[in-house]
């Protein structure tokens, strides 16, 4: 269970990286942006690809990226117990349920991105005109 008093601070900066891990270009860039707005580096932004070798993540952000890749490829991990327990060691049930929903609702994005051939950059949102009252 997680005891350290910056704790939302880590927690929002962490949630704000996992796009950057699981998903495609469009997410990817929002989130970045946002991450580096906190103050996360370019070097572990960048480096979130080899997390696992790459020394300057903490355990428990290890422990949380290990399960995110663990949910996403749950068809092939299961989720694995020992996963499961490093990071029921680091966080509180509801930081856990709030990393597991974050990481379901980016592999439901993906999910609809990917086949329907979505490209990075080609999206446009709607303009919507305000009507002001007077």
């Amino acid at each position: 269970m997680s005891t350290n008093p910056d704790s939302n601070f880590l927690f929002s900066t962490l949630l704000s990286c996992v796009p950057r891990r699981l998903t495609v270009a469009p997410i990817v860039l929002t989130c970045t942006g946002r991450t580096r707005a906190n103050g996360e580096t370019e070097q572990r932004l960048y480096g979130l690809d080899a997390w696992g070798e790459s020394p300057y993540y903490s355990d428990r952000e290890r422990a949380a990226l290990a399960w995110c890749e663990a949910v996403t490829r749950i068809a092939d991990t299961h989720s694995p117990d020992a996963v499961y327990e490093e990071v029921r060691q680091r966080f509180t049930e509801k930081e856990i349920a709030d990393l597991t929903l974050a990481v379901a609702s980016i592999n439901a994005w993906n999910r609809l991105a990917i086949p329907f051939r979505a490209v990075p950059g080609k999206y446009q949102p709607a303009k919507v005109e305000v009507k002001r009252s007077a």
